[in-house]
């Protein structure tokens, strides 16, 4: 699919090619549902070129997740070791060091519901971002011991 006219004379094509690529996997236009591919070799780039432009912005985030886990390590009160969400973030970041293709499914599938019965009543106003009842079904491993 090449980009519009308007997009190359602005210089706007690799802000093109990240937000093409982010809704060819997100948000497909027709109606059946599809999975994310599989496949490789379907990113246009090389590898090298997605390091050259990507590695500093996914730097910071793997960074503010480090951060994160050692503020949770420093907290005065450990009383979260058996958080659903702190197990769920613990199983995706060692989903994230797996070499086998399909780990954004794989991370999406640990923070989602698989559960899609209705619940007897709305147990909140807002989401958690992660799952309760499937945290108590799907294996989530224990916390440290550290």
């Amino acid at each position: 699919m090449a980009p519009p006219a308007a997009v190359r004379q602005a210089g706007c094509m690799r802000l093109y090619l990240r937000t093409i690529s982010y809704f060819d996997a997100f948000m497909p236009t027709h109606k059946t549902p599809r999975r994310m591919s599989r496949y490789n070799q379907t990113c246009p780039m090389s590898q090298q070129t997605l390091i050259d432009e990507f590695f500093i912005e996914h730097r910071v985030h793997v960074l503010e997740i480090a951060a994160f886990l050692d503020r949770l390590n420093r907290a005065a009160g450990q009383d979260a070791s058996d958080d659903f969400r702190y197990a769920a973030l613990r199983k995706a970041v060692a989903e994230l060091a797996s070499s086998e293709p399909g780990r954004v499914e794989r991370v999406q599938m640990i923070f989602s519901d698989p559960d899609v019965r209705l619940l007897e009543e709305r147990d909140q106003q807002s989401a958690w971002g992660a799952s309760k009842r499937a945290s108590r079904s799907n294996g989530l491993p224990p916390p440290d011991a550290s």
